[in-house]
């Protein structure tokens, strides 16, 4: 892959087209029996080890306390014990539960780590064509990455992505007894094939348009949905908003509540409500047709959260999406003057402005408040 970046050999970049991409499919599939049978064997080991611990400590504490008895410490502290052979059962008489143990994880990093090196290849790939689109790339180049999306086409590489996303986000939502360390795998793989997805859709390539036309592209949709705490979901669905007509439509129709409900909804980090706005902001502006009411109930509820003690940066957010929605004079200038959208402009311009602490992505958008402002006083 770092040939195929770096190199301008022609010979690399066949030797990525003929060997690598074919590599990549092949990881990017997962059996969801079997990671449900590693995370089982994972999880009976580790309560055998436990079990294992704290009869030793049990023993280890007879024995200093027992000293005149005949019979032995070790047998009073196995007689005290309850059901002593249950967690031995499952796995065979003497088993050592830290050697149990250590070959669950073997396993388990058997079966997801190459998944997790499969999808870091192939978001490094996607992204170096994003990244030649961008910058002044050569002819050489941008051959390069034609012939490398047109062979990431001719395979089932967005089918296995998707079907990827669907099926361990699934298995994560299932109820079933878990461990949290291997939960955390699970999500770092889905954050990771997010990723992949995220960059197919922002670039101009035949993989853009397959994803597009993809008929899981409303189920993977609705997966984001339910994992929003996943690391990428709702930036993921923010791309999936800017580059997809069916998301657009999506967010502005059936889950325009949903979405709206997740703007207004405080979390620590604020990602989710800025994104929600992103998604928001892109649906209205997409020149989707009768959004009257759609775009002011968003008003009206945009208009509220900067008195909810959003930070500046969420308050900021919030007036860059406003903007967005109405910088066109021709568009919903009545709900506009209506809802009186200027003058809360005024009001948090003064609130905002009076913080000493803010990003400098968030004093551009405030220097963009301040343009708008002077715009529309002046029209």
């Amino acid at each position: 892959v770092l040939c195929h970046q770096q190199s301008s050999s022609q010979a690399c970049h066949e030797l990525v087209l003929r060997h690598v991409i074919d590599l990549l499919v092949d990881s990017i599939a997962v059996d969801v029996e079997e990671v449900r049978k590693l995370e089982a064997r994972y999880v009976e080991s580790e309560k055998l080890w436990k079990t294992q611990q704290e009869d030793s400590m049990l023993e280890d504490d007879i024995m200093k306390a027992v000293e005149t008895r005949k019979e032995s410490s070790r047998d009073i502290a196995r007689r005290q014990k309850t059901n002593p052979r249950q967690e031995k059962a499952k796995f065979g008489e003497r088993v050592d539960g830290q050697q149990e143990m250590q070959v669950a994880v073997s396993q388990w990093e058997q079966c997801v780590n190459p998944l997790h090196v499969a999808l870091e290849v192939s978001a490094n790939l996607l992204g170096s064509m994003m990244q030649d689109e961008d910058a002044m790339s050569s002819e050489q180049d941008e051959a390069s990455n034609l012939l490398l999306a047109q062979a990431m086409g001719q395979k089932p590489f967005v089918d296995r992505i998707i079907d990827l996303v669907l099926v361990l986000g699934g298995y994560r939502l299932a109820p079933h007894e878990t461990a949290s360390n291997l939960r955390i795998d699970v999500v770092e793989v889905i954050s990771k094939a997010l990723a992949c997805l995220s960059n197919i859709a922002m670039g101009e390539t035949v993989l853009a348009e397959a994803l597009g036309k993809n008929g899981k592209l409303g189920q993977l949709w609705q997966m984001l949905k339910k994992s929003l705490d996943v690391t990428g979901a709702t930036s993921a669905m923010v791309v999936f908003t800017r580059s997809y007509a069916v998301c657009r439509a999506q967010v502005v129709g059936d889950d325009f509540n949903f979405v709206l409900h997740q703007m207004l909804e405080r979390t620590p980090d604020e990602s989710v409500q800025i994104d929600t706005l992103s998604m928001l902001a892109s649906a209205v502006t997409s020149g989707i047709a009768s959004l009257d009411a759609v775009v002011e109930q968003m008003t009206v509820a945009l208009l509220k959260l900067p008195q909810t003690g959003a930070s500046a940066q969420l308050v900021c957010e919030t007036l860059n999406a406003l903007i967005d929605i109405y910088s066109d004079d021709d568009l919903y200038a009545e709900i506009f003057r209506r809802l009186n959208v200027l003058n809360h402009f005024q009001n948090c311009l003064g609130k905002v402005s009076q913080q000493s602490l803010m990003s400098e992505h968030t004093a551009e958008i405030l220097a963009n408040v301040e343009a708008f402002i002077d715009y529309k006083l002046a029209n």
